[in-house]
């Protein structure tokens, strides 16, 4: 018995580190100015997170010859859990190193920040760790909480508490209509856990009818998390209200775990059901895709900008779960392994981004607007080649890690409309194509600021990045390069696509 309980624990010990990380970082809080200084709650944040990251690379080798559930069942460890519980908790502990000197900066560095990114960590990956619909709900309610806070961290700024409020709102919203889904599962089958509403319906006991609105009520409740269109009118609000260094993690994290449990409830649980979905995801990619790339052109504020490019990002993201729908046996292996690897290219580029914002972000709420990127390169030239590198990545320019990752995901969807024969892949991959394309415009204007236009009269003092904001900056650009030479490494793109077909559900 004892041994049992200990291989539950061992098996969520990456969460478990998160949350206890958490813990220690508020009563530790109590002592601050008592002997204790704040910089070992930051240690104790890391500590934490690099003890989970641990966890999930000792647990992958067992994980990878064989699949098991823990506490009844409410806890799957399996490649796929692990890989995006990976992709989470690199994200956590890059947004926990850049917010040091961001929150400093403000005067707000406190432990209840760290605390509360922890926490949201813990809860985005007991949402990829699980089959058990109702576990992935209370994951995402605690992530989502913590959000909320977070987003609103800034209480004297009404940008920041309008973020915060309009965050809840629909936050509160699709969760309401996911449980609803949720719920509806249940009622036609009798079980929340995925595997069991497989059998379910694969034994004709399932109502068809209940099932196809449950699955429509499923996909509304996660296209609000994700924010794709039409459900995505939060994400620009809430990006530029929140701090930077959180909407950074929001654009990365979230969305990792979100698609996360997109890729499960669909392959594992729905796989009965996908071609009624296929034309849902294929007119949502459609409008994500062109709505968001258009919109973005006409943003002046980068962080708006970032919040468009997060949601055609998501677009892209959907053509993988538009194949995953179509009867194409090697296109939907070639699509999860392709989306497996776009999640965290994605990400590493969306976070050094979201650092280097971050770190030119004043008191004042300047140096958001594109004009305060004028003659970057003159004043910082290592941040503008960073920059440089992840917008590259953003808008799919070789040698980065967002071409090759668009590469596969587009592939994907041509090897669809090929081996089916149909003109709806093919038509969708030209959207996508063109919507890259307009991506394109808005991306190069960083640069064009940056390095063509003079730099303005500024009464900003200058000063040298801190170290936490260098090296999360180095580690993402040498990372953005290093997933986009493919073959050309040893351990690069190679390993992170290996990893990827291992992780596949």
């Amino acid at each position: 018995m004892t041994g049992s309980v200990v291989e539950s624990l061992m098996a969520v010990a990456p969460a478990l580190n998160l949350a206890l990380a958490g813990m220690a970082v508020v009563f530790g809080e109590t002592f601050i100015g008592k002997g204790l200084d704040r910089r070992w709650l930051v240690s104790l944040a890391l500590l934490g997170s690099v003890l989970g990251l641990l966890f999930t690379f000792l647990l992958w080798e067992p994980a990878s010859t064989a699949s098991y559930s823990v506490f009844q069942g409410l806890a799957t460890v399996d490649t796929f859990a692990l890989f995006l519980g990976g992709v989470i908790l690199l994200c956590t502990i890059l947004t926990l190193i850049s917010s040091v000197d961001y929150l400093r900066r403000f005067g707000l560095d406190r432990g209840e920040f760290y605390a509360l990114v922890l926490f949201s960590a813990t809860g985005l990956w007991v949402m990829v760790a699980t089959t058990h619909l109702f576990i992935i709900f209370l994951g995402l309610e605690v992530a989502s909480i913590a959000l909320y806070v977070l987003a609103g961290y800034f209480r004297k700024r009404d940008r920041s508490l309008e973020s915060s409020l309009k965050y809840l709102l629909t936050g509160a919203f699709a969760s309401s209509i996911l449980l609803y889904g949720f719920a509806m599962v249940y009622l036609a089958t009798g079980t929340v856990d995925l595997n069991g509403v497989a059998a379910a319906v694969e034994s004709g006991e399932a109502s068809t009818s209940v099932m196809l609105l449950a699955l429509a009520l499923i996909l509304v409740g996660l296209g609000f998390k994700v924010a794709v269109v039409p459900f995505h009118m939060w994400a620009p609000d809430v990006y530029e209200g929140a701090p930077s260094t959180v909407t950074g993690f929001m654009a990365t994290a979230v969305k990792a775990a979100g698609f996360g449990v997109l890729i499960r409830v669909l392959t594992v649980g729905f796989g009965s059901y996908l071609p009624d979905a296929g034309t849902m995801l294929f007119w949502v990619a459609i409008a994500t895709i062109l709505a968001a790339n258009l919109v973005a052109v006409a943003q002046s504020n980068v962080k708006r900008m970032m919040a468009y490019s997060s949601v055609a990002h998501a677009g892209y993201a959907f053509m993988a779960l538009f194949v995953l729908t179509q009867n194409t046996p090697g296109a939907s292996g070639e699509a999860v392994r392709g989306l497996l690897f776009y999640l965290p290219a994605y990400a590493v580029s969306t976070l050094g981004v979201f650092t280097i914002i971050s770190f030119l972000e004043d008191r004042r709420g300047r140096g958001l607007e594109l004009e305060d990127y004028a003659g970057l390169y003159r004043r910082y030239p290592g941040l503008s080649m960073g920059m440089a590198v992840f917008i590259l990545s953003l808008g799919g320019i070789p040698p980065t890690a967002g071409f090759l990752a668009k590469f596969h995901v587009f592939g994907a969807v041509i090897s669809c409309g090929v081996e089916s024969g149909s003109s709806q892949p093919l038509a969708l991959a030209v959207v996508g194509i063109l919507g890259s394309l307009i991506g394109l415009y808005y991306y190069l204007r960083v640069l064009i600021f940056m390095y063509m236009h003079e730099p303005q009269e500024d009464d900003r003092q200058f000063r040298l990045p801190a170290l936490g904001v260098s090296f999360v900056v180095l580690v993402t650009a040498v990372l953005t390069l290093w997933l986009g030479l493919g073959p050309a490494v040893g351990f690069g793109a190679a390993d992170i696509l290996g990893w990827a077909e291992a992780a596949r559900p």
